[in-house]
C-alpha cells in the first residue's frame, strides 16, 4: 500500500545518505570533523552533477577526467606533498593551498600550480654546439638559427670588447624550509602566493592561448645571464682568469655576485672595474 512504499523509501533514503556518510569517511585522508563534513557534502553533489572541479595534483600537475577542470561548484583537490595550487575566483586570487586535501567553494577553481622540488633550467650553446661559426656547408638554416638564438641567450662582452658565451645551469625553489607545510620539500603560501600572482605576462599574445602567461620556471636562468652580462662588463678577458694569492679570480666574483642577485633581497654591486 501507499503508506509501505513511503516507508521504503524513507529507509531506502536513509540508508543511502548513511552509505554516502559512511564511504566519504575514506575517499579522501580526511583529518577533521570539518574535513568530514566537506566530503560528504560534495559526494552528494556529485552523482548530481553539481560538483566542482575534483582533481589531482602531482608534481605541479593537474591530473583530470576530461572537462572536469572546467566545472565550477563546490569541489576538492588532492595535492601530493611536493604540490602547491593557488586558488582564484573570476575576480582575484584567493588562496594558497600545499601538499594534502582542500575543498574549493562554489566559485573557486585552480589559478596556478607549482612543483615544490627543486628545478633545474639551462642556457646557452649545447656541449656541441660552436657558437661562433658561420652557417656550415650542409647546415639546415633552422638548425643554424637555433645555434645563434642559444648564443644569444648567454651573449656578453668584457670591460675590452672579447665575446664570451657560456652555458648557464640554475638551480632553484621556492622560498621555504624543509619540513615546512608538513612535506619533506617545503611549502610556505606567501611563496605560492607571490611566484603565481607574479607570473610574466606576455601582452602580445592571444588572452586563453599558453603563452599568454609565462611559466616561472624559465624565469631564473635569464635573469643570472642578465646578472652575468652586467658583471662582465667590469672585467678584461685576461682579469677573468687571472689569480692572485688569497683572491678570487674574475669567474669566481662574477658567480658569487650572480648567487647574492638571485638569493638576497640586498647585495653588493661591481664597479667598472670589477671591485665591489
Amino acid at each position: 500500500n501507499t503508506t509501505q512504499i513511503g516507508q521504503d523509501l524513507y529507509l531506502g533514503l536513509i540508508f543511502l545518505l548513511g552509505g554516502f556518510l559512511f564511504f566519504s569517511q575514506f575517499v579522501l585522508p580526511n583529518r577533521t570533523i570539518l574535513e568530514r563534513v566537506q566530503a560528504f557534502y560534495r559526494l552528494l553533489l556529485y552523482p548530481l552533477g553539481k560538483h566542482g572541479q575534483a582533481i589531482f595534483i602531482e608534481n605541479g600537475e593537474i591530473l583530470e577526467r576530461k572537462g572536469e577542470i572546467a566545472r565550477r561548484g563546490p569541489g576538492v583537490i588532492l595535492l601530493d606533498t611536493a604540490s602547491a595550487a593557488l586558488l582564484r575566483t573570476p575576480v582575484r586570487f584567493t588562496r594558497a593551498v600545499g601538499p594534502g586535501i582542500a575543498f574549493i567553494a562554489e566559485d573557486e577553481y585552480v589559478g596556478g600550480t607549482i612543483d615544490l622540488h627543486i628545478q633545474e633550467q639551462t642556457i646557452g650553446p649545447l656541449d656541441d654546439d660552436d657558437p661562433f661559426a658561420p652557417q656550415k656547408e650542409g647546415e639546415d638554416l633552422a638548425v643554424y638559427q637555433n645555434r645563434q638564438r642559444r648564443r644569444s641567450e648567454t651573449q656578453a662582452f668584457t670591460r675590452d670588447g672579447i665575446e664570451v658565451v657560456p652555458r648557464i645551469t640554475v638551480q632553484f625553489k621556492l622560498e621555504s624550509t624543509p619540513g615546512e607545510g608538513f612535506t619533506e620539500f617545503g611549502y610556505r603560501a606567501e611563496s605560492v602566493e607571490r611566484v603565481i600572482i607574479g607570473r610574466p605576462i606576455n601582452a602580445s599574445a592571444v588572452p586563453e592561448s599558453p603563452e599568454r602567461i609565462s611559466e616561472w620556471k624559465k624565469l631564473p636562468a635569464y635573469l643570472a645571464a642578465d646578472v652575468w652580462r652586467e658583471c662582465l662588463a667590469s672585467f678584461t678577458l685576461l682579469e677573468l682568469f687571472e689569480s692572485r694569492p688569497n683572491e678570487p679570480n674574475g669567474f669566481e666574483i662574477i658567480q658569487k655576485i650572480i648567487r647574492l642577485r638571485l638569493q638576497k633581497p640586498f647585495s653588493a654591486s661591481l664597479d667598472k672595474y670589477g671591485k665591489l
